[in-house]
């Protein structure tokens, strides 16, 4: 949105003059329009039309009307070259705007993409360590379990028995 710096207004050499910061817009000009109406409006008082001739009395408000039309067109032409600057500054931000959401998108759309791909990664290279923990675990487990088993039954075993000192000769009759 465009701010406008209030105007003062200046005499330079008894002729009024609009002075701001910046450059002179619109607003300014017309500024300009009406404190030029008014000054001219000051100079010339109803007791300076009285003392002119009819002739001079024409001519002095031809020469006004002439000048408010010009002033008129100039305020017309002003304020159609102030609305078409609006418009172009607003078609200006919105295709910069389209502009920068696009890069925007292109941009958040590769990182989607990285971290897409980063995430697929992490999620391979856990995979791959948790089954090389779980066969660690199975190879272990197993081995516990054929440990623990011939160590149950070697109690069971013959081997064992001839050595606590039970016989177990066993003699097959036929008759």
């Amino acid at each position: 949105m465009e701010e406008f710096e209030e105007a003062s207004l200046v005499r330079i050499d008894g002729q009024a003059h609009v002075e701001t910061g910046s450059p002179p817009g619109p607003r300014q000009q017309a500024l300009k329009v009406k404190i030029s109406i008014f000054k001219w409006a000051q100079n010339h008082t109803k007791s300076q039309w009285r003392r002119q001739s009819s002739g001079e009395a024409a001519i002095t408000i031809q020469k006004w009307w002439r000048g408010t039309l010009v002033r008129r067109s100039l305020q017309h032409a002003i304020i159609c070259a102030w609305l078409v600057q609006k418009w172009w500054r607003k078609v200006s931000f919105q295709r910069q705007e389209e502009k920068r959401l696009m890069a925007l998108s292109t941009y958040i759309w590769s990182e989607k993409a990285s971290v897409l791909l980063q995430s697929m990664f992490k999620m391979w290279l856990m995979r791959t360590r948790y089954k090389k923990y779980q066969r660690a675990a199975q190879i272990i487990q197993s081995n516990w379990r054929l440990h623990s088993f011939r160590k149950t039954s070697d109690a069971y075993s013959l081997n064992k028995l001839n050595q606590d000192g039970i016989d177990l000769n066993i003699e097959i009759v036929v008759e």
